[in-house]
Parts: C-alpha cells; sequence; structure tokens
C-alpha cells in the first residue's frame, strides 16, 4: 500500500483550550511489508501504523518511543520507551506511533489528521 505523508496537530481534550502545537510531519505505513519495517524503512520519520496495536523493534540499534492511540486519535498513554529487539502492545490500542525523537504527547491529547500538500 502507498505511504503518504500527513500533519499532524495534538491539541488538549480541556475545554476552553483549542491550541494547536506544531505540527508533525510523519510516514502513514499501511501494507503488511511498511509495519514489518516501520520506522526502519522511513530512514528515522516518524511513522503512524493505522489499525494496529503492537509493535517491535527487531533489527533496530537504538530504541524508539512508541505512542499509543485509540480509533478516535487520543493519545492513550506517555511516550513509552522501546529498547532494540522488544516488543510492545495495548490491547485497546487502534493506532501506533513510532519516533526516534521525544514526541510531545499527552494521554488525552487528541491529534487531527489532514493531508499535507504536496
Amino acid at each position: 500500500m502507498r505511504r503518504h505523508w500527513f500533519d499532524v496537530h495534538p491539541f488538549s481534550r480541556l475545554e476552553g483550550d483549542s491550541r494547536f502545537r506544531e505540527p508533525i510531519e510523519l510516514w502513514v505505513s499501511e501494507g503488511f511489508f511498511d509495519r514489518l519495517c516501520g520506522i526502519f524503512r522511513c530512514h528515522g520519520a516518524p511513522v503512524l501504523l493505522r489499525r494496529c496495536n503492537a509493535v517491535h523493534s527487531a533489527g533496530l540499534a537504538k530504541p524508539i518511543f512508541v505512542v499509543f492511540l485509540d480509533s478516535d486519535w487520543v493519545v492513550l498513554n506517555r511516550p513509552r520507551v522501546l529498547r532494540p529487539w522488544s516488543i510492545a502492545w495495548l490491547s485497546s490500542a487502534a493506532h501506533v506511533l513510532e519516533s526516534y525523537r521525544f514526541p510531545e504527547l499527552a494521554p488525552g491529547n487528541r491529534l487531527h489528521l489532514r493531508k499535507s500538500g504536496f
């Protein structure tokens, strides 16, 4: 399946706080091979794995950060460090965000996805 670039705009669920942070550009992987390779195939760019609730770090030389999202794009956990050759899963997750840099997301933040123009 083809990958696309998206902007991600996290914002707080708290009422009255509708401020958008700086957008994050990332890859969206959906096909089996793209999911299998994950962040390794995207040369370090953040990766969003749709319809996924488990990830691995097999073959990676350094740790990655993993954030689980529900079906409404709400962050379910604080960024979790996943060491090389490890597995992480969350049964209630619908999507997973992988990144080498610490994503400034907190539980309860909601992501707004919009396709980038290029």
